[in-house]
């Protein structure tokens, strides 16, 4: 009677093992899947800052090599603004002038 006791004994004493085994199981994978969820976040997070200032970078080289034909492209159409209308008139008629010369009717 003493053997069966013991080995029921034993016997719940390994249900109290598996138990605690399974639960402390659970809350490693459950600590594993939090950590692994907060890698993926720094790691995203990172990724997201990083293109951010790629894309910032690439605007302010883009700005940097279009403005100096920006620049060239105001300087010209001040320029043009600035023409008299009489220079204009003298060019359209040295225009017309070597456009009829061509043709050959003078």
């Amino acid at each position: 009677m003493d053997a069966i006791k013991l080995v029921k004994k034993a016997e719940q004493e390994a249900e109290q093992l598996i138990m605690s085994a399974k639960a402390e199981a659970n809350e490693q994978i459950e600590a594993a899947r939090k950590k692994a969820e907060e890698e993926y976040r720094n790691i995203y997070d990172k990724a997201v800052n990083e293109a951010r200032e790629l894309k910032s970078e690439a605007e302010k080289e883009g700005e940097e090599l279009a403005m100096p034909l920006l620049n060239s492209g105001k300087d010209m159409s001040e320029k043009l603004d600035n023409i008299s209308d009489t220079a204009l008139e003298k060019a359209a008629s040295i225009i017309v002038e070597r456009i009829v010369k061509s043709d050959g009717n003078s």
